[in-house]
């Protein structure tokens, strides 16, 4: 079923997706297995490393970093995760709502670093589309006490690297100008509460050679095709995507 009676563009952000965050943590063999670090911040919290375990945690904890920002601006990352861990829950955060376990009913979320991860369901819809400088990586999900799979599920990572703008902050006055440039564009942020025909696009983007990317004026700004917008409809999919219609001019 079409959603509109012409074709447009659809937004979404990373700071909306993050509203459905879980406590799982990904595994990059090339910096340092997971269960290990997670003993050594629990050690650490406890007092009890030793000088060579501090500089392990220290490096170990830098390179991630580094890899969570390239990710989170949208770049292709070089060290890619394996596997996802569940971070084992105080019973008291527990109670405060936090998750650990990916609720099956929603087919993108993300986890604790602002990773952002999608179902096998919905990965094979995006495989469907246009998709290019897009890094889709299988994931399965274990418990680090006792190295054993949570569920027969595998999630994939959804890193977007693909920009593409058509955005112009004159068309686009209530969103924030953050007077600064980054990669030499002019950065703006949505509205709080954005809401359908917020955001402003030039009519070029509906003949995008892709059908998910990112605008790099927009900043954690995620668009999509009406297609591909229209394909996660019908798999009722939408929910957590948190997608609003953009005006064409």
């Amino acid at each position: 079923m079409m959603s509109n009676q012409k074709p447009t563009v659809w937004i979404t952000n990373w700071m909306d997706i993050s509203y459905n965050i879980y406590s799982i943590g990904l595994n990059f063999p090339e910096i340092i297995e997971y269960p290990k670090y997670e003993e050594l911040r629990k050690n650490r919290r406890a007092g009890s490393l030793k000088d060579e375990e501090y500089q392990i945690l220290n490096l170990a904890r830098d390179r991630l970093i580094k890899n969570w920002e390239i990710n989170y601006y949208f770049k292709k990352m070089d060290m890619l995760p394996d596997s996802m861990w569940i971070e084992l829950l105080d019973p008291i955060i527990g109670k405060g709502g936090a998750k650990n376990i990916p609720d099956p009913k929603y087919s993108i979320f993300m986890v604790t670093d602002g990773y952002i991860i999608v179902t096998k369901s919905c990965a094979e819809i995006l495989q469907q589309f246009r998709l290019l400088d897009i890094q889709m990586v299988p994931l399965q999900l274990f418990n680090p006490e006792t190295r054993e799979l949570v569920n027969e599920e595998t999630y994939f990572l959804l890193n977007i690297y693909a920009w593409r703008t058509y955005f112009d902050g004159k068309n686009n006055e209530i969103f924030i100008n953050k007077n600064y440039k980054d990669n030499g564009y002019n950065i703006y942020t949505p509205p709080y509460n954005i809401k359908n025909g917020d955001c402003v696009l030039r009519s070029s983007a509906l003949q995008c050679d892709v059908d998910l990317w990112h605008d790099p004026s927009v900043r954690d700004s995620i668009f999509l095709s009406q297609a591909l917008r229209d394909a996660l409809h019908e798999a009722k999919m939408l929910k957590t995507w948190f997608l609003h219609s953009c005006k064409m001019i």
